[in-house]
């Protein structure tokens, strides 16, 4: 959805997911969710993959946003984290 209607906000942020949310209710079949899910999954993970989107094989290469802006390579966005910090525990075992 984010390359489809290029929707450069962070996927990964509350107004992100507010915006998401809204767009997908939108689009979602009513009669049958489950199978618009399901097809929404595999279109991205067969077609418009996070890397390496296969953009000539797409069927909705002549609707795409991000593709007529040449914006492919930059969505869906996404902040990164903190990194995470390495922790250590140390344990005694006192038998007497």
């Amino acid at each position: 959805m984010s390359r489809y209607l290029a929707i450069d906000v962070p996927i990964n942020t509350t107004q992100g997911k507010k915006v998401f949310s809204e767009v997908a209710a939108e689009m979602m079949s009513a009669e049958q969710p489950g199978l618009y899910n399901q097809a929404i999954m595999d279109f991205g993970a067969m077609v418009c993959k996070p890397k390496g989107p296969v953009c000539f094989s797409c069927i909705f290469r002549y609707e795409c946003a991000a593709l007529q802006q040449g914006v492919v390579s930059a969505l869906p966005k996404k902040i990164k984290g903190k990194a995470s910090r390495n922790r250590y525990f140390n344990y005694f075992i006192i038998r007497e």
